[in-house]
This record gives C-alpha cells, sequence and structure tokens, in this order.
C-alpha cells in the first residue's frame, strides 16, 4: 500500500464516520438555519427598531 494515499484515506474514511454518526445534529443545525431564513420576523423587527 502507498503510504502517500493512506493519510487521504483516513480522512475520508473519518469524513464518512462523522456524517454517518453525526449526520442527525447536522441536520438539526441544518434544520434550524433553513427556519431562521424562512421566519424573517425577527429580521424585521430589528430592522424596524433600530
Amino acid at each position: 500500500m502507498n503510504p502517500a494515499l493512506l493519510a487521504p484515506g483516513l480522512v475520508l474514511a473519518a469524513v464518512t464516520l462523522g456524517l454517518g454518526l453525526g449526520g442527525e445534529l447536522l441536520l438539526g443545525l441544518a434544520q434550524t438555519a433553513a427556519a431562521g431564513l424562512l421566519d424573517t420576523s425577527g429580521f424585521v423587527e430589528a430592522v424596524r427598531s433600530a
């Protein structure tokens, strides 16, 4: 096995495991961000009060 390919392979494996095991956390963060983008009432209120 080529040692130069070992590090990128391990990084790819770690990212894959991280996304597989931590996907629910990332999905929750994405849903919270999407809800903030869709509901602009807080932004509008902050701009009007400024």
